[in-house]
């Protein structure tokens, strides 16, 4: 093959691709998700996992067994960031998840995001309703 074949080649798949990367309708919209609710966000998760397969929640970090640069919420609770209410039970599938099973440890003073029963719902609450709001207990 020629190298002006080649050179042409390129020009053409060069063309091509940026016409790709820069798209046709604008830029997307992102939305960024705040760390407190990520970590929420994990933490539920791997709740959750726990939850399912032992049939009861985790009574401590150690438990869940997370630990590494691949759960970052293992320091944010082992530091106090994150506040777990070890050991509650998830709420029933389908029914409302009314109590706290864990909340970012700023959130009883100035409110923010805090991890319902069911291990997946993430409400934003005020210092005043989270005071008020039931805790998840342990069975």
């Amino acid at each position: 093959m020629s190298s002006r074949t080649s050179l042409t080649r390129r020009a053409i798949l060069s063309s091509w691709l940026g016409l790709m990367l820069a798209g046709c309708g604008g830029v997307p919209e992102i939305h960024s998700i705040a760390s407190d609710e990520r970590g929420l966000k994990e933490l539920g998760r791997v709740y959750r996992d726990f939850a399912t397969k032992k049939k009861r929640g985790p009574k401590n970090l150690k438990e869940l067994n997370i630990k590494g640069q691949q759960y970052p919420i293992a320091v944010e609770i082992k530091s106090g960031d994150l506040v777990v209410q070890w050991g509650a039970p998830l709420s029933p599938e389908g029914k409302a998840a009314n109590a706290i099973l864990a909340y970012v440890k700023t959130v009883p003073e100035r409110g923010g995001n805090v991890l319902m029963q069911d291990s997946m719902t993430i409400n934003k609450m005020t210092a005043d309703e989270f005071k008020t709001a039931p805790k998840a207990g342990s069975r």
